[in-house]
């Protein structure tokens, strides 16, 4: 795997300013979300300095694995004496 630095060389020389380097590597990111791709997602949105859409999509993935837990009154009674 190529280095970071290399990488953003690599489309530096397609892509002429960082504002717009990052607004392609956030609308993949955003692609993406979109195809499911959430680990991808989240590691774009990182590189592009949008770390709170980072955030957001962890924070929806966490929701949504939590919700089966949450509706089952047994585990949900034992995630509530569990608080974080």
């Amino acid at each position: 795997m190529r280095s970071k630095s290399a990488a953003a060389g690599a489309l530096e020389r397609l892509v002429g300013s960082v504002a717009e380097k990052d607004a392609l590597v956030a609308a993949v990111a955003h692609e993406c979300e979109r195809a499911a791709q959430m680990d991808w997602a989240v590691e774009l949105y990182l590189y592009a300095g949008r770390p709170r859409a980072a955030l957001a999509l962890i924070t929806q993935q966490l929701s949504n694995a939590l919700q089966p837990a949450l509706s089952d009154s047994t585990k949900g009674a034992f995630l509530a004496r569990c608080s974080l």
